[in-house]
């Protein structure tokens, strides 16, 4: 599950998550980080760096990618409401 905080709603995204091991698809989610300015690096089958939030814990850090199956939308400004989208 994968929640993201926008304005007007919130989004909740069920579905399978699997790791990403492969060296070019690391090499892609890290080439993105340190463009948006957190220079991570490929570190065999993860990411690692010298900085990070302290919530993260200590590195290797490993990847996901989610393959949505659900999404909720929440409401967070008038009127409200909610609704669910079936993707699969």
């Amino acid at each position: 599950m994968v929640t993201v905080a926008t304005e007007p709603f919130d989004l909740v995204i069920e579905g399978v998550a699997r790791r990403v091991t492969s060296a070019g698809e690391l090499r892609s989610v890290a080439d993105s980080f340190v463009k948006g300015g957190w220079p991570c690096e490929v570190a065999g089958d993860a990411l690692t760096a010298e900085c990070s939030a302290q919530s993260a814990g200590p590195p290797p850090w490993h990847v996901y990618r989610v393959s949505p199956s659900t999404v909720f939308a929440l409401g967070t400004a008038g009127p409200f409401g909610a609704t669910k989208f079936q993707l699969d």
